[in-house]
């Protein structure tokens, strides 16, 4: 399993990162079939386990020839899962990269568009002399406010968009082992 983690430990990426080898019952594993057959071999994997029930249990001495071979098995294909599993983080962390600019850009626009509609607003010079006394004071402090809101909406722009574009940073990057499997072909059972 590849999981990727942000700032603070979020979780930003987790999947399972398959490796197909033809097996060899003298030698284990052995990488290098066809994409093709890699898909295929996946394929079925998937189909087989929404279906459970349809599988057939091997032959007890083949399980245990199977289960003698295992560590040895994962440790051969440990360097093949970690190079798939880089290629798979490498690819999301661009993924990521660009996410994480296309949201503080968007941000960096509704700010921006915040600003230029107060800036609209604040540049109406409006004759105060038809309101009373609490609706001129009403106004006044909406003005206020909207003052108050541009020094914000500034100081937001120097940061929020940067600190958001942080959150699809990858901090660490972790690779666990899951399971091992095997598919056997029921002649051979």
């Amino acid at each position: 399993r590849l999981s990727l983690f942000g700032r603070g430990a979020a979780r930003l990426h987790d999947t399972l990162v398959p490796v197909v080898a033809l097996w060899d019952a003298d030698t284990g594993p052995q990488l290098g079939a066809e994409p093709v057959e890699d898909l295929r071999a996946l394929d079925r994997l998937e189909q087989l386990f929404g279906e459970p029930t349809s599988l057939k249990p091997i032959a007890k001495a083949r399980q245990q020839d199977i289960l003698r071979r295992t560590t040895a098995d994962f440790a051969a294909l440990w360097p093949a899962v970690r190079a798939e599993a880089d290629a798979r983080a490498h690819d999301v962390e661009r993924k990521l990269r660009a996410r994480g600019q296309t949201e503080a850009d968007q941000l960096r626009k509704l700010l921006e568009d915040q600003r230029a509609a107060i800036d609209r607003t604040l540049f109406v010079q409006l004759d105060l002399a038809g309101f009373r006394d609490d609706e001129r004071d009403q106004i006044e402090q909406d003005r206020q406010h909207m003052r108050t809101r541009l020094d914000a909406i500034r100081r937001e722009l120097e940061r929020e968009p940067a600190d958001l574009q942080s959150l699809y940073e990858i901090k660490l990057r972790r690779i666990e082992p899951v399971g091992l499997v095997y598919l056997w072909p029921e002649a051979m059972a």
